[in-house]
Parts: structure tokens; sequence; C-alpha cells
């Protein structure tokens, strides 16, 4: 089943209470847009969400 982000915060929010590694093992394949990835604008987040990226999360 896919899981679509549309909109940045959710992201923001899942970092925030430090669950992002939980978010991209969940049994779901995540998409988003280019849009939504580049809005991230803090290097920490970006660095963290394109580690998943990379690895085909």
């Amino acid at each position: 089943m896919k899981l679509i982000i549309t909109d940045t915060n959710v992201l923001f929010d899942v970092i925030k209470i430090g669950a992002l590694t939980d978010f991209f093992n969940l049994d779901y394949d995540i998409c988003t847009t280019v849009f939504v990835i580049e809005k991230i604008r803090p290097s920490e987040q970006k660095e963290l969400i394109g580690a998943f990226i990379r690895a085909n999360k």
C-alpha cells in the first residue's frame, strides 16, 4: 500500500517526535514529490530525509 506525503509538515512532525526511522520502517511504500522535498530547508532535516531517499525506503 502506498502512503503519499503531500505536505512537508508531516515530515517535520515525524522528525520532531523522533520517529523518522520508525516512520520509514512502516509497511508502506512512502512517496512524495520533489516539491515537498525542496521545502525542507534546515540542512540537518534535509540530510535525515535524504538518507532514507538514498536507501530507497
